[in-house]
């Protein structure tokens, strides 16, 4: 009997567990059978590396070969998830066999999330076969385990990407599912998963689109966003979205994983998947669309994605606007919800107040100590008590609003707290500004410390604002993107201010104008079970490319 035969009748009847040196042998006599086709003298190479006698002596035979071959697939389809496939798919790359690219694949989607090293060995096996991968430059290895799941993952995505992408106005839908289920699968929840996986997978799609792009970075050398720009010159607007978002919570409360990018009943599932990962997957697809249509001359439109948007540092924008940008005209921020366009929001005036009593022992009978935290609540009393003005504007028919967030202090029950700290938000508008609030907040203090005199009067810490804004109906952001919504969808949609400040406020302060919010259908935004409606990404995607067509005539 052959070696090869042996090989073979032992990977049909060995437990994987067993088949180390059986599998170590056949990878030794593929090798052999190419540096035989190469005229390469195969047994000194083998003397030298120290092969097995028995591969050594065994004569090179086309039926054995392919009788081996045959044995390695079975295998590794019976075995698919032990981590023997890594093994059995390193002797088998060897061939560099075209025919054998479909079960590389399946190992590799497999294994992505799985067995490390046979993730790996099926990055090489797919390498070796000629195909690109992306940064192949910097080689691969097998301890970086991170990074070789984002190049399957980019892997994955280029798979025929190429050739489905269109010049015309039709929305490649299939493809932007394909990268909104990537990038829902890999967790970048703002504060606490690292943020180079879902820059780096973004950074490759764009590659194989040939567009390319440049991590942002923070002043601690961290990199919080991707900035990419297609065509030259002015005007230039700025598609924008968040990479980060909100945390899982009670994962237990998922009826499907967070990650799991399921689509089940035409919706997607996965934490991101409306806030905001779906507007980067389209704007992607719309750069690309752009890029191939060569905008020389017309303007350029600029890709900004923000890594750091949830943790509320917005790093990724604000790394980009510390080069002060020129030339911008406007910002489209892809806030999900697609029943109105949002062109404004009410801004907010933040304070921290130290409220000061007299410390004492809450057992003395006599001199009655100055209680902090009652003190602080009769302040929140007059905070909540305050009048605020309740005229409107025409184009903001919102009211300013006051919260108190926070109240903290004492803590022992032996002393009377002498200190204690309540926290407020004031959310603004154009007749309400951070100067009204300040002023009213400062009032509510003053009638507090007159009415119980503590040690000292309570500090008042102001905290970083915004301001509100609203864009004129009449903005050409506003008309293009309004115009070019009621084309595709056959009826107007309604202009709207948004309660919560957004990035748009820091904009404004910037003055650049943005839209905040026209996006994907939706469903339990940073709740358990978050979803897209998938049937709505298609006319989100020309909606926003109609509109830059129109702005960029």
């Amino acid at each position: 009997m052959s070696l090869y035969d042996q090989l073979s009748e032992a990977l049909e009847q060995e437990p994987p567990e067993s088949s180390h040196e059986v599998l170590l042998n056949a990878a030794f006599l593929f090798e052999k059978a190419v540096l035989s086709a190469t005229a390469q003298d195969p047994e000194d190479f083998a003397r030298s590396m120290g092969w097995p006698p028995e591969v050594i002596d065994q004569e090179i035979s086309e039926p054995g070969g392919r009788q081996l071959r045959d044995a390695l697939i079975r295998f590794i389809r019976q075995w698919m998830g032990h981590a023997a496939v890594g093994m059995a798919v390193w002797a088998l790359g060897k061939l560099r066999d075209p025919e054998l690219k479909p079960l590389f694949e399946e190992v590799l989607e497999h294994h992505l999330e799985r067995d490390p090293n046979a993730l790996f060995q099926s990055l090489i096996a797919l390498q070796n076969l000629g195909i690109r991968m992306p940064d192949e430059e910097q080689g691969l290895s097998v301890h970086e385990v991170e990074r070789n799941r984002i190049l399957a993952r980019s892997y994955r995505l280029q798979q025929g990407t190429s050739a489905e992408l269109p010049a015309q106005d039709t929305a490649p839908v299939e493809s932007i599912l394909r990268l909104l289920q990537e990038l829902v699968r890999t967790p970048s929840r703002g504060g606490i998963d690292a943020y180079g996986p879902i820059i780096t997978l973004i950074r490759h799609w764009l590659d194989g689109q040939g567009v390319s792009s440049e991590v942002l970075m923070d002043e601690r050398g961290q990199p919080v966003g991707l900035h990419a720009r297609v065509g030259q010159g002015s005007p230039c607007f700025v598609l924008n979205a968040t990479l980060d978002t909100a945390s899982y919570g009670d994962e237990a409360s998922w009826t499907h994983p967070p990650a799991s990018g399921l689509i089940q009943d035409g919706w997607l599932h996965g934490r991101g998947s409306g806030d905001s990962k779906s507007a980067v997957a389209i704007f992607c697809h719309i750069a690309s669309a752009l890029h191939r249509r060569r905008l020389s001359g017309k303007g350029s439109v600029e890709l900004l994605f923000d890594a750091d948007e949830h943790t509320g540092r917005l790093g990724g924008m604000r790394a980009w606007l510390a080069r002060q940008p020129e030339g911008v005209a406007g910002v489209f921020i892809g806030y999900p919800g697609d029943e109105r366009i949002m062109i404004g929001s009410r801004g907010f005036w933040r304070a921290r107040l130290r409220v000061y009593g007299e410390a004492g022992h809450s057992g003395a009978g006599r001199k009655k100590a100055v209680n902090a935290v009652s003190k602080a609540a009769l302040l929140v009393r007059e905070l909540e008590e305050s009048s605020l003005p309740q005229g409107l504007r025409e184009d903001f028919p919102l009211p300013p609003k006051l919260t108190v967030t926070g109240l903290r202090g004492g803590g022992d029950f032996a002393l009377v707290p002498d200190v204690a700290t309540v926290e407020v938000d004031v959310r603004l508008t154009p007749v309400f500004e951070a100067a009204a609030a300040e002023a009213l907040v400062r009032e509510a203090v003053r009638q507090t410390d007159t009415a119980r005199p503590g040690q000292r009067p309570t500090e008042v810490e102001v905290l970083p604002g915004w301001p509100a804004y609203v864009l004129s109906s009449e903005s050409p952001l506003v008309r293009a993107l309004q115009r070019a919504a009621e084309e595709v969808r056959g009826s107007p949609t309604p202009l709207e201010l948004a309660g919560p400040s957004n990035t748009g406020n820091l904009l404004a302060t910037h003055g650049i104008p943005a839209t905040c919010g026209f996006g994907v259908r939706y469903r339990n935004l940073h709740a358990p079970n978050e979803a897209i409606d998938v049937s709505t990404l298609g006319p989100i995607y020309d909606v926003y490319l109609g509109a830059l067509q129109l702005l960029l005539k």
